[in-house]
């Protein structure tokens, strides 16, 4: 190669070096890094993961455009995942309140399948609802050796019974009764005075249970008193055999939670009669009336009671585990001896008994 020939190469080879030197002189800048792009990258893992919920999605964008308002070039994207994000929200919406349609159509279904048990079914189904109701904030409370009993009803979450119902009186059911009454028939419980609404629920109870009994149960012209014939025929209609299914147990596991009591009863009783006997007892209790009203406690015959059972010693001499169930009890029996029904339910209990409970069935056979 001549010596011009190299010449002109090299030159060549600068120009080009050059050139290309221009060039990269001339390139723009990248763009530097937006203070946006971290948390966008977070916000669309976010987007695109699945922790969120459609609501929350929503929540982060409205978060991200707040932080970030102009600076960042994303508002093409952001845009069409905002119309995507809403139409989710808008149809979780709408399965949502679907949702809650179906689920109010099966709550009324259910509830005016209760009524209508209670209102004309077996009297059977009135005695479970009312007894599922029974001293329900004792729930709690566990008893070392007792097996659990879980009682269930139509539309109600089961109850797990962890220990035996203790000592208690009608007017724990009447409770339970009026509960079940205020949420089925809330028109049949009003509010007034103790006084107004003992009479009232026992209007209300006449008038659910008489088509049934063929006469209304309490007395209105006699407070405190029951029909006899209605409450015979109460019994019968409600009783079952140890094996019936009984608010969603076994009826001799129902049973178990309510021995305590029926044996506090049963020994009350035979103290009672004992000591007194029937034509006594009523002398009393009907003298006691006399004197008595509802102006105060004082005068009340809850007084009465107490005293009573103070005075002859009846909790120890029925081996009550608890003394303040005694006058419950005694003035109980004292009714049921003063309107007739006490034999009624000693009849019932020694038929219960010998299905039911055969230790208790001995005790009975004593009298």
């Amino acid at each position: 190669m001549s010596r011009c020939h190299r010449s002109v190469l090299f030159a060549s080879v600068i120009f080009v070096a050059i050139g290309a030197a221009g060039c990269e002189r001339d390139r723009p800048e990248p763009p530097a890094p937006s203070e946006a792009d971290a948390p966008w990258k977070t916000l669309v893992a976010e987007l695109d993961g699945d922790r969120l919920t459609v609501h929350e999605k929503l929540r982060a964008l409205d978060e991200f455009t707040a932080q970030f308002p102009d600076d960042h070039p994303y508002e093409d994207e952001l845009a069409r995942r905002r119309r995507d994000i809403e139409r989710a929200v808008e149809a979780d919406l709408a399965a949502q309140a679907s949702r809650a349609r179906a689920n109010q159509q099966e709550e009324d279904a259910v509830l005016d399948r209760r009524r209508d048990a209670i209102a004309t079914g077996p009297l059977a189904a009135v005695a479970q609802e009312v007894l599922f109701r029974f001293w329900p904030w004792e729930d709690d409370v566990s008893e070392d050796g007792f097996d659990t009993v879980t009682l269930a009803v139509d539309g109600r979450p089961p109850r797990v019974r962890r220990a035996p119902f203790r000592g208690s009186g009608l007017g724990t059911l009447r409770h339970a009764a009026t509960e079940l009454l205020g949420e089925l028939f809330p028109e049949a419980v009003r509010e007034g005075e103790y006084l107004q609404r003992h009479d009232r629920l026992n209007e209300s109870l006449n008038q659910l249970l008489r088509g049934r009994l063929g006469t209304d149960l309490f007395d209105e012209a006699n407070p405190g008193a029951l029909d006899p014939a209605a409450l015979e025929k109460l019994l019968d209609d409600i009783y079952v055999s140890p094996d019936a299914p009984f608010i969603g147990a076994r009826a001799g596991d129902v049973y178990r939670l309510f021995r305590p009591i029926v044996w506090d009863y049963a020994r009350v009783h035979q103290v009672l009669d004992r000591k007194f006997g029937r034509k006594k007892l009523v002398a009393m209790y009907r003298r006691a009336l006399r004197t008595h009203d509802s102006s105060s406690y004082e005068t009340t015959m809850l007084r009465f009671y107490g005293d009573f059972v103070t005075k002859h010693d009846v909790a120890k001499r029925a081996g009550l585990d608890d003394d303040w169930t005694a006058p419950v009890i005694a003035g109980f029996w004292m009714r049921r001896a003063a309107d007739g029904t006490d034999r009624i339910l000693v009849a019932f209990l020694r038929k219960a008994a010998g299905d039911y409970d055969p230790e208790l069935a001995k005790l009975l056979a004593r009298d």
